[in-house]
Parts: C-alpha cells; structure tokens; sequence
C-alpha cells in the first residue's frame, strides 16, 4: 500500500488584491495538482488532497444522517475544488476569506493529513498560551520506530481548578505504510480477552509495588483500573506495549502518571506481522 504524505511546517504569505495566496510548494508537491477547501475548525480553512477528501467524505457518508446532518452541511456546503496557477497561487472564495477572516497576513500550516489556512493574527492569538509556560512544559518522547511502526507519547503540564498541577498524556502509534493509527487490539489475536490480559498485568504489578512498598494506589484499585481504562492510552517501546492511566485516577499525584508494561510474546502483545 501506498504511503500517505503527512504534512508539516509552517508557512507565512500574503493575500493579493483578488483573493489568491501562494500555496507552499511543499504542499503543492506532497498534495497533487488539485484540491479541496472548506471550512475547518476554530475558523480556519482546511486544504484537503483529492485522495484525502475522499477519505474524508466517506467518513462523513458513513455516519447516520440523523446524527450528522449538520456536519456534513458544515462542511460540504462551503466546499470548494481549486487548482493552482503558474505561480503556484490559490484563489480562496470570499465566503471562506470571511469565515476565516482573511484579509492581509496569514499563515499556512501542516495539520498531518491536511492543510490549514489561518489569518496571522489570529493564529498569534490561538497559540499566545502555547508561548511561554505551557510551551516550556510540553514534551515528546518516541519510544518505537522499527519495521515500519512508529510510536510516541507527548505530554503537558496543566493547572487545574483548584490550582494543583496535572501531567496530561497523550499516546500515539502509526503504521507508517498506510499513514493510519494503529489500535491497541491490534497487538493481540482476535477474541483474546486482550483487555483482562492488561488488566491481570496491571494488577500484578501494583501488587509487587505495594507489597515492596514502593508505591502507593487508591482503594478499590482493582475497580477503578477497568472504569479508567482507555485504549487509545498506550504506546510501543522495546520492551513491550505500555499502557497508562490518567494522573489521579488510581493513584495519589505522587506516583504521577502510573505505566505499566507488557512483554511481548509468551501470551503478551505481538507487533503485526509485515509485508516481505
């Protein structure tokens, strides 16, 4: 299977008298001759590729029209196909300059399987907290890049109502050949009871942490590990699959963001065999 482009970087032009920015050459070569602008979240315009707005709008197509009405018209309505000029510059249509609020300045992103179109000083604006302390406290780390996979976590440092610091963590893994995420289920066979194997593990961990005296869980533990279990939390390294739990839900702060890990094999995770 062909692998997705995925768009980064970050791109400063300016809007001419007609409505027609320069369009990154960088994206013009990973994205096609044509593509396709909408409306996109928090007042942006979302660039799409002809492949990547098929993908999209079946999404769309899929979902019970009861539930999904206004979506689709949100997005379908003020859709638009454009090609660029010799000069690479796009034409952007007056109704989506207006809904973006485009009028000098903007800013032109990469959004991993889109691209976005921002007025400068709104984009300013949207990342004004991002520059100082919450900047200083956001981090990644990849933990897996063999055979194709790659995984990462990032996480942050927030204050919350009450002003006591909170660690956020956010995991991610991707087949790199397809361009899509990866599910925790795909680690284990088919009808394997892959979650009461995570949660067996978790369990016999915190046992040898607590009897050890090494740290310290919340009461009802056994109970609030299946009530706080979230699959999209976890992420690959060498050692195995590791899971983790939201900082507070099974633990004091002090054991801050509990992780537990699996080995693979031997009735553990297994990484998705590859193609020769």
């Amino acid at each position: 299977m062909e692998a997705r482009e995925v768009l980064i970087g970050q791109f400063e032009h300016t809007i001419d008298a007609k409505g027609r920015i320069n369009f990154p050459a960088k994206f013009r070569e990973d994205m096609g001759d044509r593509f396709i602008l909408t409306k996109g979240l928090d007042n942006c315009i979302a660039v799409y590729s002809l492949e990547e707005w098929g993908r999209w709008e079946e999404k769309l197509r899929s979902l019970p029209d009861s539930k999904s009405r206004q979506l689709k018209r949100f997005f379908f309505a003020s859709a638009t196909d454009v090609e660029p000029d010799k000069q690479g510059r796009i034409l952007i249509p007056a109704v989506l300059r207006e809904y973006a609020g485009l009028e000098k300045d903007v800013v032109v992103i990469g959004a991993s399987d889109r691209a976005e179109i921002w007025d400068a000083g709104r984009w300013a604006a949207d990342n004004e907290d991002l520059t100082s302390d919450q900047m200083a406290e956001l981090t990644y780390q990849v933990t897996y890049n063999d055979g194709g996979l790659w995984s990462l976590y990032t996480q942050s440092r927030e204050s919350g109502f009450s002003g006591r610091p909170t660690l956020l963590r956010h995991g991610d893994t991707w087949d790199l050949t397809s361009g899509y995420p990866v599910p925790l289920s795909a680690f284990f066979p088919r009808r394997s009871g892959w979650k009461r194997r995570l949660m067996e593990a978790a369990e016999a961990e915190i046992q040898r942490q607590e009897t050890a005296g090494i740290s310290r869980y919340h009461e009802g533990v056994r109970r609030l590990l299946r009530r706080h279990f979230n699959p999209q939390n976890f992420y690959l390294t060498a050692e195995g699959l590791s899971f983790f739990y939201p900082m507070y839900a099974i633990a004091p702060a002090m054991e801050g963001i509990p992780v537990f890990t699996l080995p693979y094999g031997q009735g553990g995770p297994a990484l998705p065999a590859r193609d020769a």
